[in-house]
């Protein structure tokens, strides 16, 4: 009780002012800058454990380096022993690269423009899911899923590195946020955007276009069109490059023994045979875990529901294309980013968040050190 009369005056005139969108922009900061500490020591201190020497090119790491690839390269051949064709970088939108290959021209480094974007927008969309929790939430409310939604461990490593992860919240949060003010055109350019930042970012504007049609306003749904023809645009281009006009999903094949309908849910409703081998490395250890948390996002995609029913359905969408199309080694990271999940973690005493966001931090920490490790995270 103690605890509680001494944190929740002070936390609770935070509340009232603008600081509060502050806040967890600098804990955030000052986390990133302690993980990023923390694993240049450990390269220091352990350097036959690691396959460089500098923080900096954590941002290359898995993903991170097929992003910066691009950035150098564009879509076409690249140059490596052996070569890696062109077919298999369309699995990577080009709204990220196209970022980097920019400041990357004008800085004269690609690997410093992809960390400063990666960091920029890493923190940017903090305050505007603030924002967005705020239409829906108390400030208080708001607050503590803010701190909670950019400490959450994967959130915050796929934020930090060489990802797109920070750019597309940072698109789809704009785009939601536009839409609640009534500004619809703008709400559809940056729903454009996402989508070509990460393929789901079309679906957020599903629940708009419903919610126009259903209100009759068949112009504003007619804008929210735009995040399609964005996607036709971009298959044109792969179809212009390659030939193929659904060259996207070439690079997709390699993870076909990690889909869980066809690995897993065909074979046990319909007896078919699996396209490869039940007895994968991370099978034994990982389908359990796989499965309940599967069914704890459809427990969540419920009570999102009661929030608003249009976060709901792109909560459920988006959930149905992960399930369908998303390999099953990526669930955490890929559910771990359908924004409205966050919303039912909010605390309405501030005390709490303290402990909280401690042991987060601390957890971030382990999180950053086996991610620079090139463990798989998701």
């Amino acid at each position: 009780m103690e605890l509680k009369r001494l944190f929740r005056p002070t936390l609770l005139e935070i509340h009232n002012r603008n600081i509060r969108f502050i806040i967890p922009v600098i804990i955030n900061i000052a986390v990133k800058f302690l993980m990023f500490l923390w694993v240049q020591l450990s390269i220091n201190n352990r350097p036959e454990l690691f396959s460089y020497r500098s923080w900096l090119e954590m941002f290359t790491i898995w993903d991170g380096g097929w992003y910066n690839l691009i950035a150098r390269y564009w879509y076409e051949d690249i140059p490596m022993d052996p070569p890696i064709p062109i077919e298999q970088l369309f699995a990577f939108p080009p709204g990220f690269p196209a970022l980097i290959r920019a400041l990357g021209f004008l800085v004269g480094d690609f690997l410093i423009s992809q960390a400063v974007i990666a960091l920029f927008f890493g923190i940017v969309w903090i305050p505007l899911f603030q924002l967005v929790a705020e239409e829906y939430l108390s400030q208080e409310e708001s607050f503590s899923a803010t701190l909670i939604a950019s400490l959450f461990p994967i959130v915050f490593i796929f934020t930090t590195v060489g990802y797109s992860e920070g750019l597309f919240l940072t698109l789809i949060l704009s785009s939601w946020l536009l839409y609640l003010r009534n500004k619809h055109l703008p709400a559809s350019i940056l729903a454009a955007g996402a989508s070509l930042v990460r393929w789901l970012g079309s679906l957020i504007v599903a629940p708009f276009f419903v919610e126009s049609v259903i209100r009759k306003r068949f112009g504003r749904a007619l804008l929210y069109t735009l995040p399609v023809l964005s996607q036709i645009t971009w298959f044109y281009y792969g179809y212009l490059r390659t030939g193929n006009i659904f060259v996207v999903f070439e690079a997709q094949k390699y993870w076909k023994n990690r889909l869980f309908w066809s690995q897993f849910a065909e074979p046990a409703l319909f007896q078919k045979n699996p396209p490869f081998s039940f007895n994968l490395p991370y099978t034994e250890s990982f389908m359990g875990l796989a499965l309940c948390l599967l069914a704890i996002f459809i427990l969540f995609a419920a009570k999102v529901y009661e929030i608003d029913w249009k976060l709901g359905a792109y909560f459920t969408l988006t959930l149905i294309f992960i399930i369908y199309s998303g390999s099953i080694i990526s669930y955490p990271r890929f559910l771990s980013f359908i924004f409205p999940l966050w919303f039912l973690f909010r605390m309405k005493r501030d005390w709490r968040l303290i402990p909280a966001s401690l042991t987060l931090g601390f957890l971030n920490l382990i999180t950053g050190y086996l991610f620079a490790r090139w463990v798989f995270l998701g």
